[in-house]
C-alpha cells in the first residue's frame, strides 16, 4: 500500500477543482469513501493520513468513522479516552449513529442544525475534525434494513451530508472510515461519497514492474 500515492490523487483532484473555479480555495465540500470489503487493510490508517495530509497543505477536513464501534480512527487521532468518556457519561447524544436514525431531523429543529451537528464533533491535535464511530452503529444496520424504501435505506447519510453538514461551509473535504464489509451502513457511505478510495497492497509481480 502507498499511502503517498494516496495523498496525491485526492490533494492533486481538490487543486485541479480549486483551479477551475478560479479560487485559490475549495468552496464546495469533496468527499471520498475509504473502502475495501475486507478488514485489516489500512482503511482506517489511509482516511487518517490522508486527511492529516490535506490539513498539512491547507484543507480543512472532517472524517467520519462508519468502521465499527472499536474506535480506531478515535484513538488514531488522539481523542480515544474522550469519546470511551462521553459515553461512559451518557453525553454521546447525538452521535453518527442518530445521524441515519429517525430522530435526526428533531435534533436539528430543537438545537438548530449548526449546534447539533457541532455535537457530533471532536477536534484533534492533528488538526482534522472527527465525528467518531459509536456502539449505536451495532444495531443500526438492522434498523437500516427494516425500511422498505432502498432509496430512503441508503440515502440517510447523503441526505444528513447534503442537508446538515454542506451549508455549513465548514469542511473542504469529507473522508468516510468505511466498515470492512458490504451492510446497509457501507451503502450508506458510499451513496453519499463521490469518489471511493481503496488501499490495496502490491503483489510480488506489481513490485517486480513498478521501477519500470
Amino acid at each position: 500500500m502507498c499511502l503517498t500515492h494516496l495523498y496525491i490523487i485526492l490533494t492533486y483532484r481538490l487543486y485541479l477543482y480549486a483551479k477551475a473555479k478560479g479560487e485559490s480555495k475549495v468552496t464546495d465540500t469533496q468527499r471520498a469513501a475509504v473502502f475495501i470489503d475486507k478488514g485489516g487493510t489500512g482503511k482506517t490508517t489511509s482516511a487518517a493520513h490522508l486527511g492529516v495530509a490535506l490539513t498539512r497543505v491547507g484543507s480543512s477536513v472532517l472524517l467520519i468513522d462508519l468502521a465499527g464501534k472499536q474506535g480506531d480512527l478515535a484513538d488514531a487521532l488522539g481523542v480515544f479516552d474522550d469519546v470511551q468518556q462521553d459515553i461512559s457519561n451518557e453525553d454521546d447524544f447525538p452521535n453518527i449513529a442518530t445521524t441515519m436514525g429517525d430522530r435526526w431531523s428533531d435534533v436539528a429543529k430543537m438545537v438548530g442544525t449548526e449546534e447539533a451537528v457541532e455535537r457530533l464533533v471532536y477536534e484533534t491535535d492533528s488538526g482534522v475534525d472527527l465525528i467518531p464511530a459509536h456502539p449505536d452503529l451495532d444495531g443500526l444496520d438492522a434498523d437500516l434494513g427494516n425500511i422498505d424504501d432502498v432509496q430512503d435505506r441508503y440515502n440517510r447519510l447523503r441526505v444528513f451530508l447534503d442537508d446538515h453538514v454542506e451549508p455549513l461551509d465548514r469542511w473542504d473535504m469529507i473522508i468516510l472510515d468505511m466498515p470492512g464489509l458490504a451492510n446497509n451502513i457501507t451503502y450508506n457511505g458510499l451513496w453519499a461519497a463521490q469518489d471511493v478510495v481503496t488501499p490495496v497492497s502490491m503483489g510480488s509481480f506489481d513490485s517486480s514492474k513498478r521501477d519500470l
